[in-house]
């Protein structure tokens, strides 16, 4: 008798860990249905979640914001799903949107079920899309948008962990005592139906706007003290759709 009582003891606390561990899916499932396909993602391990690459004797950043932000999706059956109800990041080296509601259960959504989305922060709007002419699994950080008779700028982010390669014999040292996140980003210009692949040189950029070559000259002019980053090729690129 006592062993018939303890089996079904068992049998009962086994049924009830099986329906509490289910029930999270199935909310899952409903909360956030509109994303369509997506994975769990263990960041939060069940407790809130506000601050993001903060990962100890880590540099650099494998998330695009370091707190959640709102913002819009465009998902893969064109519905946009506004930020009122969810919190958005975008992890740089999957490549994946994150969501969540509640800061702990926390989604990472399958690129094919996203079309585009608008993040936000602080104000300022982070525009990413596809792109097939530079990947059509990948979504890229759209820094111009035009259209196509005038000109049009991309990056795509490609961030990397490369990890520590620290080492000391007792007399000299070598390498980096930490992991670190590099971003290794490629710009690209689109124009008139052609996409070209375009770095922070000038012979790239006159390369990839030879139908504006004399307003490259007149702004290459007035700008040759400045350093040619991403914020000069930005510049660039506005001056010309002018």
């Amino acid at each position: 008798m006592i062993l018939k009582k303890t089996i079904i003891s068992i049998f009962c606390l086994f049924s009830f860990y099986s329906i509490a561990f289910s029930q999270p899916s199935t909310i899952a499932g409903s909360t956030f249905k509109d994303f369509g396909v997506y994975s769990p993602h263990p960041i939060a391990n069940g407790y809130t979640f506000n601050a993001f690459n903060t990962a100890e004797n880590t540099k650099g950043r494998r998330y695009f914001f370091d707190q959640w932000v709102k913002g819009s999706v465009i998902n893969s059956s064109n519905k946009e799903i506004t930020g009122n109800d969810y919190f958005f990041n975008f992890d740089k080296i999957s490549n994946s949107l994150l969501v969540t509601r509640d800061k702990k259960e926390i989604i990472e959504v399958n690129k094919e079920s996203i079309k585009s989305m608008n993040l936000e922060e602080n104000g300022v709007s982070f525009y990413f899309e596809k792109q097939d002419q530079i990947n059509p699994d990948r979504f890229v950080l759209v820094l111009v948008k035009a259209d196509s008779l005038k000109y049009s700028l991309y990056k795509n982010l490609n961030t990397k962990l490369k990890k520590s390669d620290y080492h000391t014999d007792g007399i000299t040292e070598s390498g980096k005592p930490y992991d670190e996140y590099v971003d290794e980003p490629a710009y690209f210009i689109f124009h008139r139906g052609e996409m070209k692949p375009v770095t922070l040189k000038i012979k790239s950029i006159k390369n990839a706007v030879k139908d504006d070559t004399k307003k490259l000259d007149n702004f290459y002019g007035d700008h040759n003290s400045e350093e040619i980053d991403e914020n000069y090729l930005k510049k660039l690129v506005l001056y010309l759709n002018e």
